[in-house]
């Protein structure tokens, strides 16, 4: 491919970009679930100090779901500036019967972040029976994007 010129400035130069990334996000609560043949899928990507993280959890017949309000862990540490904050969407899905839940995630610290969305009307965290008791096929997604302080 030919470089790219910039009349008057010469050749655009692009910034190599890195290869993605797998990672197995822990997911806890305070009585922490347990993936049994379910399973935890994840990656990211990191370009200067902006991690993207894309991730599923999606539960299988010997999946156990603890109790308490649900976390995931972070591929790389967030820049912690500002608590609290909004860094991506996600969404659950109760494959019986058929119903779809969105969720914005956000962190509190460093190195976890957590989902809460409208359940008919009113505010929620994603946790063991809300907004659905989790069962076999059910299945979790999000994408990600904040600022790391990682090195």
């Amino acid at each position: 491919m030919p470089d790219l010129v910039i009349p008057g400035q010469g050749p655009l130069i692009l910034p190599v970009i890195p290869n993605w990334q797998d990672f197995t996000t822990v997911w806890s609560s305070s009585s922490p679930p347990a993936i049994g043949n379910g399973s935890i899928t994840g990656k990211y990507i990191r370009i200067g100090d902006l991690v993207i993280f894309q991730g599923r959890i999606e539960a299988g017949s010997t999946t156990t779901f603890g109790s308490g309000q649900y976390s995931c862990t972070l591929p790389l540490p967030r820049d912690n500036t500002v608590s609290n904050q909004a860094i991506g969407n996600g969404w659950v899905r109760n494959v019986s019967p058929a119903a779809d839940y969105h969720f914005f995630c956000y962190s509190t610290n460093t190195t976890t972040f957590v989902f809460r969305g409208l359940i008919e009307g009113a505010s929620s965290l994603w946790d063991f029976d809300s907004p659905f008791t989790l069962a076999d096929g059910d299945w979790a997604t999000w994408t990600l994007m904040y600022e790391t302080t990682a090195a």
